[in-house]
């Protein structure tokens, strides 16, 4: 009996611990510029089965290719493509949100959740400006019917926002780049006890663009 323990124990610590068994994905700014479709073929193929396209740049202006990017992506089969946001305070929380919705709307390009980058502190201002505007945009995001979701480390979070923990409810997506695609680092921050994405890698090259590299 008690070999038979060790024998279970030992397949559940492999199976917990098998990348295999992860959702691999993958994020992309406008800095790839156009990314062929022959490039997302290639991406594919290589196993990447979710996408987040960045469609607001951080001057609050939309990037050209994101739609052209969502429709690639679906059409090279990738199961599940979301888009971000990242936010200009120059701008109104509901001028972007509309103005990415409409843009990806007007060219039928379909996604499943809008994210919003928070990082960067010296793009931001004072705390309580900065949570007021990120519940304007979430909600803006949920008013133009999409499921909304945010980006964000502990370490951006806290001079940010201060470490408000009203968002919890929203999904995380955070990064650390430490090449492991399993949530063992996670620690919890801002109401966050677990993700949902994880941002494992930094800039990649492959198939011809550059992408960041994230699992579920």
């Amino acid at each position: 009996m008690r070999a038979l323990i060790v024998c279970v124990f030992a397949v559940a610590l492999l199976f917990a611990a098998t990348p295999a068994f992860a959702t691999h994905g993958l994020d992309l700014s406008v800095y790839q510029g156009e990314v062929t479709q022959a490039a997302w073929n290639c991406l594919k193929s290589n196993g990447y089965e979710f996408a987040i396209v960045q469609v607001i740049t951080s001057d609050g202006n939309l990037n050209p290719h994101a739609a052209d990017d969502v429709n690639r992506a679906h059409a090279a089969g990738i199961k599940f493509v979301d888009a971000y946001i990242f936010p200009s305070l120059s701008k109104s929380a509901e001028e972007q949100v509309k103005t990415a919705s409409d843009f990806l709307a007007q060219h039928s390009a379909s996604i499943g959740m809008l994210w919003v980058d928070i990082e960067s502190p010296a793009h931001w201002r004072d705390c309580n400006t900065n949570v007021n505007f990120l519940h304007q945009m979430i909600s803006s995001i949920q008013n133009h019917g999409h499921k909304a979701g945010i980006y964000a480390s502990e370490s951006q979070w806290s001079p940010i926002m201060c470490n408000n923990s009203g968002f919890s409810s929203i999904p995380l997506w955070y990064p650390h780049y430490d090449g492991n695609a399993s949530f063992s680092d996670f620690r919890p921050f801002g109401g966050w006890s677990r993700p949902a994405i994880k941002q494992y890698s930094g800039t990649t090259g492959i198939c011809g663009t550059s992408i960041d590299k994230n699992f579920y």
